[in-house]
């Protein structure tokens, strides 16, 4: 397995990125949910930092687009595009590295607006010791309900966070396989309702085909521990205001 190790230029220094090792990627691509994603003709699967590749007509570097004809699809999981997400939290040196988040793939439903992402975490992210921090729970379901939006959006409007509600139901052990799921439940206008869980991830005997619900629900059965869950809206805007926000 290659992957793709960018170098960017900050302040006249080289900087070096996180290159998750083989044998982690390979084992998290080996894990039953993934493979049976990966097998499914209903998801298409993507890097946990996916190459940004703008949509015909837009012009904009700022989706990911998703579709059958887009040149995306046709990156491996295993080439990243490390140096556009330096500054990202979730994604950049403070949250995705060794002892961290340490490796990702994700998986989107166009037909069901849908998105599940699949992380291995280290110890690095415990809030009690090798008890996942809550702040970090919520920030990978933040994180998820953005590139779901943006996956469904199609590169038609860009989007924000108008509110975030977290429940947590158990703690979740690290270092840990974990999965994040994220379904939009419905769209008024500009507002986009989404809902979200954070799971154990069921291997061997107690691993069950997910079961999808007309709501876009996910379920991974009986198996699977319920972390946290939360809720989020959403507002679709037009990109020069996020050009404001950024003065």
């Amino acid at each position: 397995m290659i992957m793709q190790r960018n170098l960017l230029k900050l302040r006249g220094h080289a900087r070096s990125f996180y290159n998750p090792p083989n044998k982690t990627a390979r084992e998290v691509q080996d894990l039953p949910l993934s493979q049976w994603l990966m097998q499914s003709n209903q998801w298409s699967m993507l890097p946990f930092r996916p190459l940004a590749v703008p949509l015909q007509g837009t012009g904009s570097e700022e989706v990911h687009p998703i579709s059958t004809t887009s040149a995306f699809l046709k990156n491996s999981l295993n080439v990243e595009d490390e140096s556009r997400y330096a500054n990202h939290f979730l994604r950049g040196d403070t949250l995705y590295g060794q002892n961290k988040i340490e490796y990702g793939l994700q998986a989107f439903s166009r037909e069901h607006r849908s998105l599940v992402n699949i992380v291995r975490l280290g110890t690095g992210l415990s809030g009690h010791d090798r008890i996942g921090h809550g702040g970090f729970a919520a920030a990978l379901l933040d994180s998820c309900f953005g590139t779901l939006f943006m996956l469904a959006a199609e590169g038609r409007y860009l989007g924000v966070t108008a509110s975030l509600t977290v429940d947590y139901r158990a703690g979740m052990p690290v270092p840990a396989d974990v999965c994040a799921l994220a379904w939009i439940e419905r769209v008024e206008g500009r507002k986009f309702y989404l809902k979200g869980e954070l799971r154990s991830l069921p291997s061997g005997a107690e691993f069950q085909e997910p079961e999808q619900c007309d709501d876009g629900k996910i379920h991974l059965g009986s198996g699977s521990v319920l972390y946290t869950e939360a809720r989020a809206l959403f507002l679709s805007i037009e990109s020069k205001h996020i050009e404001q926000l950024r003065k």
